[in-house]
């Protein structure tokens, strides 16, 4: 997909910072390009491997939708400074969620979280912090304790980022829809069914070769279901 730079691309591009005990963190604000306010939001948070910067450009039809666009970094990806961990996702998640919702121009009680593969973890975290409208799940894991555990022998409290998606989504008791890869070689489609089963949300199945293209449709058709909503 399409990625840019902070330093051109983006209309309205609005950079968030916050200072941390390990340095500086980032998020990317995208307001939206229509609609009256207070309006809907959408948080995101990308999978391994990517940066804020990959998506901005491809929620551009989520903005023209009527929704503002959050992209929440993780500390030590891009310009964003530290290590990541689970503690350290909760503590700059909730702090950019609280700004925000503190907006204006942002309606608190329909904000969507979207979390891709690495980020389904992360989202379901906040998620668990502050409860969102929706919650839409992307290649994600039951926990990385049972993603880990496929890889490797070792006890569950060995795993130091349990990331618990599944003990989150059971009980957070809001419309869920979990997307899933049916020949995912990295997180197996049995993640995304187990999950879907704890909360009784929708599961929707794709093929690989439609991956990034479904992605985007999805979180797109998310967006819409907010801001009507």
């Amino acid at each position: 997909m399409p990625a840019c730079r902070p330093d051109r691309g983006v209309p309205g591009l609005v950079v968030l910072e916050r200072e941390t005990t390990e340095g500086r963190t980032e998020a990317w604000l995208l307001p939206r390009t229509r609609g009256e306010s207070p309006g809907p939001a959408l948080i995101f948070a990308h999978g391994n491997g990517e940066l804020v910067e990959d998506w901005a450009l491809p929620m551009g039809p989520i903005r023209d939708l009527g929704l503002h666009v959050l992209l929440l970094e993780y500390r030590g990806y891009g310009r964003s400074t530290g290590e990541p961990s689970e503690a350290s996702v909760r503590e700059d998640f909730v702090a950019f969620h609280d700004l925000l919702v503190a907006r204006p121009d942002v309606d608190p009680s329909r904000v969507v979280l979207v979390g891709r593969s690495l980020g389904g973890g992360a989202i379901a975290t906040l998620a668990r912090e502050r409860k969102p409208r929706a919650l839409v799940l992307l290649s994600t894991f039951t926990s990385a304790a049972d993603r880990a555990r496929e890889l490797f022998p070792i006890p569950r409290f060995l795993v130091p980022d349990p990331f618990e998606v599944r003990d989150v989504v059971r009980t957070l008791g809001v419309p869920t829809w979990i997307l899933h890869g049916r020949s995912d070689e990295v997180i197996s489609v049995r993640h995304g069914e187990a999950l879907a089963e704890a909360c009784g949300g929708r599961l929707s199945l794709y093929d690989a070769a439609t991956k990034t293209r479904t992605c985007c449709h999805v979180v797109a058709r998310s967006a819409s279901s907010a801001a009507t909503a």
